[in-house]
Parts: structure tokens; C-alpha cells; sequence
């Protein structure tokens, strides 16, 4: 996998989920991010973060998503993260991330692939990562990534009761990336119990509570 970063090659019968964030591609400006999540032991094994355009980066996250066991992938779709998407649909990967309305059943739109960030669903995702990623439930070694963490908080808006979030300084890409992962965990089936790991159950359940919650309560604290 050129220029990845990779601390763990794919497990026979293991589920991964791989969070895309999408960039232009051009020298100055956003990096496209990719991070790898083991969903079965809530690990992050890999991480990508590059210049690469929106078109060819959704065939770069279908080889890996291919080498990763049929990963489930998590691009991000809103502004140019469409060719991304189109770029995953013309490659034939049906491994892809389907959006969900509140109630938890499917969109009827004729295609409701890829994560729309918004203003109701960034803060949604970024609300459900930051429990897992505070309480310890998502193994995260990688110091890219937690750098971008630690750099990533809340801020009031001019609406009030409203609030925005993104990095205080420098680049988010690698942890909205890990965040689009996280974000893929309900829609991944999970292994746990058949690696024989030792996953105190209440945690899981919590985590799994996490991931599927609509809760859409945030502070203007940082992490």
C-alpha cells in the first residue's frame, strides 16, 4: 500500500471499516486522509494522509479496502467527496458506507452513499467519537492522529444554542478520517467473540450504543 502508514496487516475473517476524508489534491490546502479501523478489537491499524485528487482517491480506498477483507468504506461525500463516492461506484465496490435518517431505516434515495457532513451530522459524529476516544473504547496509538484530537474542539457560533467544531490550529484530516471510520462501526458485523478476546461486554454494548445514538448534545469545551 504505497505511502501508508500500517501497524497491522489484514486478519483472516477480521472486519475493518476505512474512514475517507477527501482533499483537491492541489500543493496548497486540505490533505485527503484515510484511517483503517479494526472493528472487531476498535483498533486503529493504518493511516494515510497525502495529496491525491477526489476522483483518484476513491480508487485508492478500493484496493485498500479490497486488501483490508472487503472493508467497509467511509468517504466523506459532502462538496468534493461526490467523485470520490462516483469513483468507488465505477469501480464496482459494493462495501460502501449508506446513509440512515433518524429512525434508523434507509433513505430512499437512489443513492445514499457516502457520509454528507452538515451541521446536524458533523456534530453528531464528532459528539459520538469524542465518548469512545475520551473513555478509552477505541485503541489509538498512532500520534498523528491524537495530535489532531487534541487540536479539535468546540466553538459558539453566532446562532445561539448553536455550536461549530474544527481544528484551533493546523489540520484535521487525519482525525475527521478516523472519525468517518468510527462512524461505519453499525454497519460493520463484529467478530468479537469468535477472536476469543476478552471485551468486557458492558463496554461493548456501550460502544455499540454509542455509535448507533442520534444524540446531538455538545459544549463549546475542547477534548
Amino acid at each position: 500500500l504505497h505511502a501508508w502508514e500500517i501497524w497491522e496487516d489484514p486478519l483472516p475473517s477480521a472486519s475493518y471499516s476505512i474512514g475517507g476524508d477527501v482533499s483537491m489534491g492541489l500543493a496548497k490546502g486540505d490533505f485527503a486522509a484515510g484511517s483503517i479501523l479494526n472493528v472487531d478489537r476498535m483498533r486503529i491499524v493504518g493511516i494515510y494522509k497525502g495529496k491525491r485528487d477526489p476522483y483518484e482517491w476513491g480508487q485508492e480506498l478500493c484496493k485498500v479496502g479490497d486488501y483490508y477483507n472487503n472493508a467497509l468504506l467511509v468517504p466523506e461525500l459532502t462538496g468534493l467527496g461526490a467523485a470520490t463516492v462516483k469513483a468507488i461506484e465505477n469501480e464496482g465496490y459494493h462495501r460502501i458506507y449508506r446513509r440512515q435518517n433518524y429512525t434508523g431505516s434507509p433513505r430512499r434515495q437512489s443513492s445514499n452513499a457516502g457520509f454528507l457532513t452538515n451541521v446536524a451530522s458533523k456534530p453528531t459524529m464528532v459528539s459520538r467519537f469524542q465518548t469512545v476516544f475520551n473513555s478509552g473504547m477505541i485503541d489509538i496509538k498512532q500520534s498523528k492522529i491524537v495530535d489532531e484530537a487534541r487540536r479539535y474542539v468546540w466553538y459558539r457560533t453566532d446562532v445561539p444554542g448553536k455550536f461549530g467544531c474544527g481544528a484551533s490550529t493546523g489540520h484535521d484530516d487525519l482525525i475527521v478520517a478516523t472519525m468517518l471510520a468510527h462512524e461505519g462501526v453499525p454497519q460493520v458485523p463484529h467478530k468479537r467473540a469468535s477472536l476469543g478476546l476478552t471485551t468486557d461486554e458492558s463496554m461493548v454494548k456501550k460502544l455499540e450504543e454509542t455509535a448507533n445514538s442520534g444524540n446531538e448534545e455538545v459544549s463549546d469545551e475542547g477534548w
